[in-house]
């Protein structure tokens, strides 16, 4: 059984057709899910329609998966789930029970092409420097589906021992961190990856070459010791009605290397919005500070 469905087709031009078909597909036994695979192409391309090339007699549903990174089997039939080798795979069309055809609406398209390979370099720091917030060279977009990555290359070569990676002072500690703005409307803009979320894309072909240290920067490495402040990323204030707010740890002592101390300050039920940032410390007495937002109270009070 067959639905043309024509509407909003005419709205394409130079298409083509791309059959993935399972040759000599087989069950052995009632409920049996087989997998095939299909290598995308480098190029860019966008899908507008999907039609199964089954009926209700022969299969009971279908389901198109997208797997970021190796299918799950080389072989060109096998059992599954799984579908995917690394990753979750991403639903990409279902069909059952003698569906028609499903035709993209006016003016949308799902995208079909892979990843290409190239990366855009968003910034480049030394630990040796002070640890602030630096404005990039250029306005970047981050749009849907593009994946964010960092690399922290460390030199442990004089070491008698083993380093890791972890929050002590004997341990290597990675952490980036990127200030960004978004439309207001966003429920959750904030987000966080403790830990390797996109392994196809790391790895080999993380390709950007690292190996280049920055040149050296004395007034920057001097800044980053002792009770020096320094600037960091700052830009020509153009508000007015502006007010300071010092969040302070009266008396914070800690009793042991490697400790993390909080404190809690409740904001405002007002409107209100934070165009700087200043840290009341220097490097002698805290190795790092972290500012966090709490949608709900405090963990202690």
């Amino acid at each position: 059984m067959n639905h043309p469905d024509k509407a909003n087709e005419n709205l394409y031009q130079d298409t083509k057709t791309q059959d993935i078909l399972m040759p000599g597909a087989k069950p052995n036994t009632p409920d049996t899910y087989l997998c095939t695979t299909y290598p995308v192409l480098e190029e860019e391309l966008y899908i507008y329609k999907f039609e199964a090339l089954a009926n209700a007699a022969t299969a009971h549903h279908m389901l198109l998966y997208g797997c970021d990174g190796e299918p799950f089997s080389t072989d060109s039939i096998w059992n599954c789930p799984p579908m995917c080798k690394n990753g979750q795979p991403t639903i990409m069309f279902a069909w059952a029970k003698n569906a028609p055809p499903t035709v993209m609406p006016k003016g949308t398209a799902i995208t079909g092409y892979q990843y290409n390979g190239t990366y855009h370099e968003i910034g480049k720091g030394n630990p040796q420097w002070p640890q602030a917030f630096y404005p990039v060279k250029e306005v970047i977009e981050v749009k849907p589906g593009d994946a964010l990555a960092v690399r922290c290359t460390y030199n442990s070569s004089l070491m008698d021992h083993p380093v890791g990676v972890g929050s002590t002072g004997i341990d290597e500690m990675c952490n980036y961190y990127i200030m960004f703005y978004t439309d207001s409307f966003v429920a959750d803009p904030s987000g966080e990856c403790a830990f390797n979320e996109l392994t196809q894309l790391t790895g080999k072909n993380f390709t950007i070459d690292v190996s280049v240290t920055l040149p050296p920067n004395p007034a920057l490495e001097e800044a980053a010791i002792g009770s020096h402040n320094h600037a960091g990323m700052n830009h020509p204030a153009d508000f007015e009605d502006t007010q300071i707010l010092k969040i302070l740890m009266l008396g914070a002592s800690p009793r042991k290397p490697d400790s993390y101390l909080c404190t809690a300050y409740h904001a405002q039920d007002l409107e209100s919005y934070i165009y700087k940032f200043e840290a009341v410390a220097d490097a002698n007495r805290a190795h790092h500070m972290l500012l966090y937002g709490c949608e709900s109270e405090a963990y202690y009070q």
